[in-house]
């Protein structure tokens, strides 16, 4: 059975988690573990302390009580007259990644950031 559980840098078992590799060939499309923990603890930080940016919620991925992933999505709280959404990124070169997202209904908004391509999904 697959299991997502909330994690963070503070968790016992973030260091688990920060363990975690991808295949080799895979290493140019994501962010270690370690920096995407890093990047959802300060998001989160300065959005508590601002109220602007957006939240990122980090989660392992389990299967059959096992750690064997990590995700980790991000979206902006509405404003008073926008909708909800989520959005994901990926490496331009990630075609796997983006069929899968727009398979799910994700579309591409016209935004890179740091290079990788964004797509939301309106919530």
């Amino acid at each position: 059975m697959i299991e997502l559980k909330k994690i963070s840098i503070l968790d016992d078992n973030m260091k688990e988690c920060i363990a975690l590799e991808v295949l080799p060939e895979q290493n140019n499309f994501v962010a270690s573990n370690a920096i995407s923990l890093a990047q959802a603890y300060d998001e989160n930080k300065a959005y508590a302390e601002t109220g602007k940016g957006n939240i990122a919620v980090p989660y392992a991925v389990y299967e059959n009580g096992i750690m064997v992933g990590f995700v980790m999505y991000g979206y902006f709280p509405p404003k008073d007259d926008e909708d909800s959404y989520c959005y994901v990124s990926y490496e331009p070169t990630n075609i796997v990644s983006k069929s899968v997202f727009a398979l799910y209904g994700f579309e591409e908004d016209g935004r890179v950031i740091d290079g990788e391509v964004v797509a939301k999904y309106k919530l």
